[in-house]
């Protein structure tokens, strides 16, 4: 929905503010929430995981904020040992970050854990 400008340019008009466009720049003018201008950009607002990463995963079992059960938090080396991350249990069973059980030895999920994997990325296996 651009209107030409001259060769190389274009404005656009998306809810009362104009963008105009060239080969080089982009000019953004009127008054434009950041998060319309991450979202005119490519970035998408409001969908970047609040998942916590590995060491910060592992910090929480070290303190004992994670729930009961889980020993540690491994990274995936994308190998055919280590294809994804892993998360160990105080049984030695580990499941990966994909839902796939890794060594499973009837560890049964509590639902503190299920809670805690699925805020943090893990793909939970069928029962």
């Amino acid at each position: 929905m651009g209107v030409p400008l001259n060769a190389g340019s274009t404005a656009l008009s998306i809810h009362e503010v104009t963008v105009f466009s060239t080969a080089t720049s982009s000019i953004i003018i009127d008054n434009m929430e950041s998060s319309q201008s991450d979202k005119m950009n490519g970035e998408s607002v409001g969908d970047k995981s609040e998942s916590k990463s590995l060491n910060q995963l592992n910090q929480d079992v070290k303190k004992g904020k994670s729930p009961r059960g889980i020993k540690r938090f491994d990274k995936g080396k994308n190998t055919k040992n280590l294809p994804d991350d892993e998360v160990t249990f105080t049984d030695n069973s580990s499941l990966y970050r994909n839902g796939t059980w890794r060594h499973h030895y009837g560890h049964k999920l509590t639902k503190e854990q299920i809670k805690y994997l699925q805020q943090n990325g893990w793909k939970i296996p069928n029962k």
